[in-house]
């Protein structure tokens, strides 16, 4: 075979095409028609002399060889990224793409202005999405590459790359004219009604499973007598009757600066809780990835700053 005379860009969008299982999806993934994604299929059929993708009732099925190629492909598209970040460095002020980030909004609240600042500033051009864990999770973002990063716990996400950014306390948050002359205590907790929040298709999430299992660690329980789907709502409802919150800490400290609230620690002990930037392997050497995903760190740096 010649070697030279192979198409890089129909291996990239076989790629694409076996990642997604869809000629569909990968047609809007690579910004192409239907029917190019369906003719670069067949040509790699024919260069690979294999079907690579068999229908399976509605699904279209990796053969054996495409089950192979996969991860080959996928190497192969990150060195090529790799060869070309040589040869062209990035420009930010060239980068006007649109960058994708899913997370809970307890971070829309207290990091989004500075982020939007510091992507205004060193990404000029870029335009940041932001999308809920709901939207993230329903579409399997950073697989399908509607997300390009997503926020939450350190490795929650198997065979993603991640970074933690920070690490918080979990705090209590109640109305201001809720105990004026003291903390509260182990068995004020107990006896509290409070708020939940389920931030995760409408159930509680890893950081939430921690929680209780600390709770019951301490003999302690929640009489919980609403759960919303947002931090957001969970703090405005604390402020506006007896419920009791607890929030992280950067979020609760942010919101009590526009609502009558009190923040307090926690009446018992309880790790603190990490955050981190998650990505796909494959834009781990992209370039303009690279810069976002700096410019994201910086933002949170300057904040714990």
């Amino acid at each position: 075979m010649n070697i030279p005379s192979i198409d890089t860009n129909l291996l990239a969008q076989l790629a694409t095409i076996l990642e997604e299982r869809s000629v569909t999806r990968a047609a809007e993934r690579l910004n192409l028609t239907q029917p190019a994604v369906s003719n670069a299929l067949a040509r790699a059929r024919e260069l690979l002399n294999d079907p690579l993708l068999v229908r399976e009732g509605r699904n279209l099925v990796p053969t054996p060889l495409a089950l192979q190629l996969e991860p080959m492909l996928e190497d192969l598209m990150i060195d090529l990224r790799g060869i070309m970040e040589l040869a062209h460095p990035v420009d930010p002020s060239d980068v006007d793409r649109t960058f994708t980030l899913a997370c809970a909004d307890n971070v829309m609240a207290g990091d989004l202005a500075n982020m939007t600042a510091n992507l205004r500033r060193d990404l000029p051009f870029a335009t940041l999405r932001v999308v809920s864990i709901d939207y993230f999770l329903a579409r399997d973002g950073l697989v399908t590459g509607l997300v390009d990063c997503v926020m939450g716990p350190p490795g929650s996400l198997p065979g993603m790359r991640f970074e933690t950014l920070y690490s918080e306390f979990g705090r209590i948050a109640l109305r201001n004219e809720l105990l004026q002359s003291c903390a509260p205590t182990q068995e004020a907790f107990n006896e509290a009604e409070h708020v939940d929040v389920h931030i995760t298709m409408g159930k509680g999430g890893e950081v939430h499973s921690v929680f209780e299992q600390v709770l019951l660690c301490n003999k302690l329980s929640r009489k919980v007598r609403v759960i919303v789907p947002t931090f957001t709502a969970a703090a405005y409802l604390a402020a506006q009757s007896e419920l009791w919150a607890c929030l992280p800490e950067r979020f609760a400290n942010t919101m009590r600066t526009h609502l009558p609230l009190q923040v307090w620690p926690l009446p018992f002990d309880c790790p603190q809780f990490d955050t981190a930037m998650m990505w796909h392997p494959r834009t781990d050497r992209d370039p303009a990835s690279k810069y976002f995903r700096s410019v994201l760190k910086a933002s949170f740096r300057s904040h714990n700053d």
